[in-house]
């Protein structure tokens, strides 16, 4: 675990999870998450 108090760290997500939790079962997840196109190959030439 990284924790640094007052100095934001970058970091590459790919999925982040935000959750809220109330009184009385009233709960919420959100989950958001970044695509990430397949590189295709090159075509060889001769």
């Amino acid at each position: 675990m990284d924790c640094v108090p007052n100095k934001a760290v970058e970091a590459d997500l790919r999925v982040v999870q935000n959750n809220g939790l109330a009184f009385g079962g009233n709960n919420a997840v959100v989950l958001l998450g970044r695509y990430d196109r397949p590189v295709e190959p090159e075509e060889e030439t001769c």
